[in-house]
């Protein structure tokens, strides 16, 4: 397999995981909420006794240390789901960007093949062509998305032939 055929593979189960992918992102977002909403109750921190008794406040500070801890692991945690949510918030970002530079008809393709899971024959017949048709518009709208998507790699390689 070359590289362009695996870039295109590539595309193929990033545009086959979008539905995935946008639940994912908004089961990350909810996690964030519940998260800050956790950091937000917080707990009362008692306060220190100092007084004659020659172990005062020893407990207290227990659960001051404690919440604080308690604190910095939701805190900890929150950074990582944004990272997270931020992954693939991208992920999503690039195939929409992508999807809107293709004309109408090659998005409406890869929408109802990749996102509505339509076989291509269904596809073929709803536009009054045949399965071959769809299919092979199909992968076209895919070439030109991985395309899209991989250019930086591809540009890369032209720029190192460029300079010979």
């Amino acid at each position: 397999m070359n590289e362009q055929d695996e870039y295109v593979e590539k595309t193929k189960r990033l545009l086959k995981s979008y539905n995935a992918l946008r639940v994912t992102l908004a089961n990350q977002e909810a996690r964030i909420q519940l998260k800050k909403y956790e950091l937000g109750l917080g707990e009362a921190a008692p306060i220190s006794k100092y007084g004659d008794a020659p172990r005062g406040g020893s407990q207290e500070l227990n659960a001051v240390e404690k919440a604080a801890a308690r604190r910095i692991t939701i805190e900890e945690t929150i950074g990582r789901l944004q990272a997270e949510a931020q992954k693939t918030r991208y992920a999503i970002d690039t195939v929409d960007r992508c999807l809107r530079a293709l004309p109408t008809d090659e998005q409406a393709l890869v929408r109802e093949h990749y996102f509505d899971c339509l076989d291509w024959r269904s596809i073929g017949e709803s536009r009054h062509y045949s399965e071959r048709w769809a299919r092979q518009r199909g992968h076209e709208a895919v070439e030109r998305i991985a395309r899209m998507i991989f250019w930086g790699v591809q540009q890369m390689e032209l720029d190192f032939l460029l300079e010979e």
